[in-house]
């Protein structure tokens, strides 16, 4: 699947952005700063972004366009959308809204196939063992504790240290799923290939395609990604664009596990859940 092709031109900034050159993300910041531009053209786009023609050109094929025929199009086409939805709205609206963005775009980055062959490497895994750390954690701690419920024990310490043992001391039959937000975390990168020359599979998870973590292991899948110093919270639609990932995991495990399994599972942890709320 060519991701870029069915984004929009925000979304294509958005998840290229931490593989973007100096000069491409210098236009990638004025394009997400001013969002109801309804045109311009490419000696102005050079002009205001202190860059140059062939900078902008590459720019455009590296989100995926033909050239800057098709890219001014669609800029034209998201900036009257934006600009329409931006009158009259305030910073909750702004937030939660970006947010629920997030959930949408999403879908637009999952294949099915991807996540059930995901599901399947779960549920026959040997040994699991969770990569990833900082803000990625909770992300982390949601997905370790889905897999509990369902009696999938997963490994996970925070320690980048501990990680990277981890990593050195699985092999063939064990499965390594690395998390990150950028996919730029440099010790989740390299835990994920210890694993990866050890033999394990390893699985991304991350909000960078073409990032450095993408590089790494047999399957990848991507969230939602941003400009992290363009927002004020930073990582929050990236975490529910990667949260969302999770879930879609879950449920589809529930399909690829045994019936009597998940039930049997579902219920003694709902039991202590129970216990635990009285």
């Amino acid at each position: 699947m060519d991701y870029k092709n069915d984004l929009g031109l925000q979304l294509r900034i958005k998840t290229s952005y931490g593989t973007l050159l100096p000069a491409e993300k210098k236009i990638a910041d004025y394009i997400l700063e001013n969002e109801t531009i309804p045109s311009i053209d490419i000696d102005t786009l050079a002009k205001e972004t202190k860059t140059s023609k062939a900078s902008v050109s590459r720019f455009c094929r590296r989100l995926g366009y033909g050239g800057f025929k098709e890219f001014s199009l669609h800029l034209a086409q998201e900036s009257m959308t934006k600009k329409e939805e931006s009158e009259e709205e305030d910073y909750i609206q702004q937030t939660i809204g970006a947010n629920a963005q997030a959930c949408f775009d999403t879908r637009y980055l999952i294949e099915d196939e991807k996540i059930e062959g995901v599901a399947r490497s779960i549920s026959g895994a040997k040994r699991i063992f969770l990569m990833g750390s900082s803000a990625i954690a909770p992300v982390i701690l949601d997905f370790y504790q889905k897999m509990l419920r369902l009696g999938i024990v997963c490994h996970y310490d925070q320690g980048r240290r501990m990680q990277k043992m981890q990593a050195a001391v699985s092999g063939p039959g064990d499965l390594v799923i690395a998390f990150d937000l950028s996919g730029e975390a440099r010790g989740t990168v390299e835990a994920a290939k210890t694993a990866q020359e050890s033999g394990t599979e390893v699985i991304t998870i991350c909000c960078g395609i073409g990032s450095s973590l993408a590089e790494v292991g047999q399957t990848h899948l991507y969230g939602v990604g941003q400009k992290m110093d363009n927002y004020v919270t930073g990582t929050g639609e990236t975490r529910i664009s990667l949260l969302n990932i999770v879930d879609v995991i879950f449920y589809k495990l529930l399909e690829v596990m045994p019936r009597q399994q998940v039930e049997e599972m579902l219920n003694k942890t709902k039991v202590v859940i129970i216990e635990d709320w009285n």
